[in-house]
């Protein structure tokens, strides 16, 4: 069974146990004196790590001589603290990082005056730096008067644009290619665009005309709802999707968007923002009619 190695130094003992890494231990050793106020260079530290390594398996022969704890104030963000053995870059990276997922902005030039602050302190391995990536997430944009707009993810900016012009120019709406850009400008300041170029909406088709008489859908399962001439559709696609959801059943705003669809094509629609149905109400409160 293999034995725990101990090196006797001028400050104490070291004890390498099988499974500890030599190079892990020097830097623990050099650290601890450190912190008593005694500073150990390459010149001391070396040879301990090469009496170590020829009394066991070294798997690593580079180490990092600890250093002074540096911490700086950028004004207006927040505070950048570098520990004794970490890489200055590893840190400004993360805090740049950290800045731009909180929706700030931080980029090369504050980064490179992060990394000239520390390496005038302190011994820098690494001088070359990535900036932040931002995090992508889901965008909302509301176009008053018309209706709410959602990026996600995963979707391109132009397709989103693109299909909330057409379905706004389909309920009655005018949208010119002026204000598509408006919305392009927007999420592009926001996420990566893939695709600047954007595609007018074509022209209303003639099942977008207001209806003359009430129109029935019925959601297979669930219940029927109307219609009325006055009515904007959302308020009664929502009504039902709430009433459906306190009865227990499970309806998805993808279902919520294919209702109004079938009602935006025969009659206009004022309103193209919908409102997802709350969590179930207690069983009291639950209405027992499904059809409007």
């Amino acid at each position: 069974m293999p034995e725990t190695i101990k090196l006797s130094t001028q400050y104490g003992v070291i004890a390498c146990e099988p499974w500890d890494e030599p190079a892990d231990l020097v830097e623990k050793y050099a650290l601890a004196l450190l912190q008593k106020g005694v500073a150990l260079g390459q010149s001391e530290l070396t040879p301990i790590l090469q009496k170590l390594c020829e009394a066991t398996i070294c798997l690593k022969n580079t180490y990092r001589v600890p250093e002074k704890v540096e911490t700086l104030n950028v004004e207006g963000i927040g505070k950048l603290t570098v520990g004794a053995l970490e890489e200055p870059a590893d840190l400004v990276e993360r805090f740049a990082q950290q800045v731009v997922d909180a929706g700030g902005s931080f980029g090369f030039e504050e980064m490179k005056q992060l990394m000239q602050y520390f390496c005038a302190r302190r011994t820098c391995n690494r001088l070359q730096l990535n900036t932040p990536v931002p995090k992508i997430t889901s965008i909302d944009l509301t176009i008053e008067g018309i209706g709410k707009m959602q990026c996600a993810p995963d979707r391109d900016p132009a397709d989103v644009v693109e299909a909330f012009a057409q379905q706004a120019v389909d309920a009655g709406f005018s949208i010119g290619f002026e204000q598509m850009k408006q919305m392009m400008e927007y999420f592009c300041t926001r996420r990566p665009c893939t695709r600047l170029t954007i595609n007018p909406p074509s022209a209303a088709t003639p099942a977008a005309t207001p209806s003359a008489k009430p129109l029935e859908l019925t959601i297979e399962g669930i219940g029927s709802m109307t219609v009325q001439v006055g009515q904007d559709p959302a308020d009664v696609v929502e009504a039902f999707s709430q009433q459906a959801v306190d009865a227990g059943f499970d309806i998805a705003f993808e279902q919520m968007k294919q209702m109004m669809e079938y009602f935006c094509k025969q009659k206009s629609c004022r309103r193209l923002e919908l409102n997802p149905p709350k969590s179930k109400k207690p069983v009291g409160d639950v209405e027992t009619s499904l059809n409007f």
